[in-house]
């Protein structure tokens, strides 16, 4: 299987360039990728919400989808927890 890409964006609207900076980086050190065939791109967004895209989606075993849906799920988990401050 080729790497599947999940794409973080993450809402920073009207935050400084620095504080947006430092809540990306909580933000990837919360969330590191638990899959080597998962690669992780976080995104800041003016606009819009906080939100996960798989861009690449493909025809993949019932293994590597389970693998995928798991990992997926735990990212916004923690997405989730982190911006409502858990």
């Amino acid at each position: 299987m080729d790497k599947i890409i999940l794409v973080i964006y993450i809402y920073v609207g009207e935050m400084s360039t620095e504080k947006a900076k430092g809540v990306l980086t909580r933000i990837v050190e919360k969330m590191q990728p638990s899959s080597d065939s998962i690669l992780h791109y976080y995104i800041p967004v003016k606009k819009g919400e906080s939100r996960i895209e798989c861009i690449n989606p493909k025809t993949v075993s019932e293994d590597e989808y389970k693998t995928v849906k798991e990992v997926l799920e735990k990212c916004k988990k923690k997405l989730n927890e982190y911006l409502n401050g858990n």
